[in-house]
């Protein structure tokens, strides 16, 4: 790797960053603009070999809060990507090598991830991750309720409301934003408050061509199987909907501890809840 260069991308990179973005995930420029500007970023961190960007990914800030509401500062490794043509070469552990320097450096305590697909785990185990954040998912047949549509910071506002006491990923509005620009089809797909027994609820409700998935439905738990019928309803017919789990459950995201400091609050509960991992 003689020739490497890693580094925020420069403008004149950001161009070949968003080909290789799109050529791995199918995202068009157009959302990879809206993405940085939602998440507050200028854009992704690249490795270039002799000159041509072969890897990237993109660090929005995230927080990780406790049950005791102390919060550590991270980052989110998003849409990492190698060239087809420069797989195999290390590219992607020395690009989150770099990441976990950069986000050391402003003094950040953790880096988070959601693999793509479980096999990665095993990619990112070696690369200093762990499993950390898991769902129990549930297939619901719909039933109404009463429940109504949220903006973004509205949906933001009672999310941080109904996981206050747990250890969980906090987003701002702007990651909350972008996740709803993922949503499948338009009509159903929305952030939605819904009205259940035991008091409010929230669920990020997607409607896809191929079935409806509910990214995450927050409630208490005496109210779980009314409002994951009430979250399948909104979403048009049965659904699948990820509820808050423990290391029981299906694991969905890793976390890598920097500066070899782990939470003592960590140490006591090593898990929690990510649920919306703009995937």
């Amino acid at each position: 790797m003689d020739m490497v260069e890693l580094g925020a991308a420069l403008p004149q990179q950001l161009g070949e960053a968003e080909g290789l973005w799109q050529l791995v995930f199918g995202d068009d420029a157009r959302f990879q603009r809206r993405f940085y500007q939602l998440c507050g970023l200028e854009g992704p961190l690249v490795l270039c070999d002799q000159g041509r960007v072969m890897a990237m990914l993109a660090l929005p800030p995230v927080s990780l809060v406790f049950p005791d509401g102390t919060r550590g500062a991270g980052g989110y490794v998003y849409a990492l990507a190698t060239h087809p043509e420069g797989r195999g070469r290390g590219y992607a552990s020395a690009l989150l090598e770099y990441a976990a320097q950069v986000l050391t450096q402003r003094g950040a305590a953790c880096m988070l991830t959601v693999p793509a697909q479980p096999a990665l785990f095993d990619f990112f185990a070696r690369n200093g991750f762990c499993p950390a954040f898991y769902q129990r998912r549930v297939e619901a047949q719909p039933a109404p309720v009463c429940a109504h549509r949220l903006t973004p910071e509205a949906y933001t506002a009672l999310r941080e409301q109904l996981l206050a006491g747990q250890t969980y990923v906090s987003q701002g509005a702007g990651q909350a934003e972008v996740q709803g620009s993922l949503f499948g089809r338009p009509g159903r797909s929305g952030l939605y408050q819904l009205q259940l027994a035991h008091g409010p609820a929230c669920a990020a409700v997607e409607d896809w061509p191929e079935g409806a998935v509910v990214k995450e439905l927050l409630c208490a738990p005496e109210d779980w199987a009314q409002g994951a019928a009430g979250a399948a309803h909104l979403a048009g017919g049965p659904a699948q909907v990820r509820l808050v789990s423990g290391p029981e459950g299906t694991p969905y995201g890793a976390v890598r501890w920097l500066g070899g400091q782990v939470p003592a609050q960590w140490q006591a509960r090593p898990w929690g809840w990510m649920g919306l991992g703009l995937d």
